[in-house]
């Protein structure tokens, strides 16, 4: 992909990469907010989160699905993220 379609995330030292594109369709997430332009200025540097990086998967996982169903980790996560 070409630069600043991939978003890059550090959460508590698990890293994840995510399309942009994702973030941007749930524009009333806190996500989508740390990954826009009035947020991040250099869309090439890595975000720090200082959350569980095992659960912020189940959260990506969710905002791919947008599923009813949410399992333990994500009803943990989800208020912080806004999702």
């Amino acid at each position: 992909m070409s630069e600043g379609k991939i978003v890059k995330f550090n959460v508590g030292g698990t890293r994840y990469e995510v399309a942009r594109s994702l973030l941007a369709s749930h524009p009333d997430t806190m996500l989508a907010r740390m990954t826009s332009d009035q947020w991040q200025k250099d869309h090439d540097s890595e975000i720090f989160i200082e959350r569980d990086g095992l659960h912020f998967r189940y959260c990506l996982s969710y905002l791919h699905v947008m599923a009813g169903c949410c399992c333990q980790s994500q009803s943990l996560e989800r208020p912080f993220l806004r999702i």
